[in-house]
């Protein structure tokens, strides 16, 4: 496919609210292409959309919830319905992301639009259409965030707290969690107790890989309640911390009379 026109690159821009480097320097050398100039080369296994398939695309997934208040532009496809994209507003402008058609989680998961594409690039080609939305993030941070970063995480717990509608919530917790490190994990606490499906389960997979100890009564308080998907995530996340507390907390949920607990601390042992 031949680089972009001077009127579709017009058109982009407009999209972008200005201009985003990376994008501008693949969109005017190789609109289309499934390489990636000027970031050393080589197959991706996301494809640049053309521009007149990015207009098309931003109508289709407007309805993500919360996305637009910083809108994404979704200029990336593996053609399985998985879509990477840039943010354009402020305070994530030049945050990239992905979004899975599994998972309505439109967070930033990337510092720019290079990074992703280094990510990408690190898969095998076997890896490329089941790995994509999985490929190795930025973010949440394994150092401490910017204050920016963090200024803008607190800022939206606040919001979710008193977010009536389950979908906003979600996607405020989902996308503060990005910008909240190991040192700040307490911040996360208080959503264990949501009674949403995803929520708990995401923070309770991040404590699991943080291996954060003071979460322990807290995880097995999750899998009592019996909240799916909050339920088997916490089991999952007491294995990993592989503490003593961790372990009584693991043993005493033997005897909480929830089948789904039960059936994933048996499976975690066999592992």
């Amino acid at each position: 496919m031949p680089p972009a026109t001077d009127s579709e690159l017009a058109s982009l821009e407009r999209l972008l609210n200005g201009s985003i480097d990376v994008l501008w320097r693949l969109y005017s050398q190789a609109n289309g292409s499934v390489t990636s100039p000027g970031i050393g080369g080589g197959c991706l296994p996301l494809r640049l959309m053309p521009i007149h398939e990015v207009l098309q695309l931003q109508g289709e997934l407007s309805s993500i919830p919360y996305v637009h208040l910083y809108r994404p532009i979704w200029v990336f496809t593996d053609d399985t319905s998985n879509y990477a994209g840039v943010y354009t507003a402020q305070p994530l402008r030049a945050y990239a992301t992905i979004l899975d058609h599994d998972e309505d989680d439109a967070s930033p998961r990337w510092v720019g639009v290079e990074s992703l594409l280094r990510s990408a690039m690190s898969l095998n080609g076997d890896e490329y259409a089941c790995d994509t939305p999985a490929m190795q993030s930025d973010l949440p941070c394994s150092t401490r965030p910017t204050v920016y970063e963090e200024a803008f995480a607190k800022s939206l717990l606040v919001l979710a707290r008193d977010e009536p509608d389950h979908d906003l919530c979600r996607a405020q917790v989902f996308m503060a969690a990005r910008f909240v490190s190991p040192p700040r994990a307490e911040v996360l606490s208080v959503f264990l107790q949501d009674q949403d499906m995803w929520i708990p389960e995401r923070v309770a997979e991040m404590y699991g890989d943080w291996g954060w100890e003071p979460s322990v009564n807290a995880l097995a308080a999750l899998a009592e309640r019996g909240v799916p998907n909050g339920d088997v995530a916490a089991v999952r996340a007491l294995f990993k911390m592989r503490s003593k507390s961790a372990k009584a907390a693991i043993q005493r949920l033997l005897s909480c009379g929830k089948p789904r607990v039960v059936q994933a601390i048996e499976w975690h042992r066999r592992q």
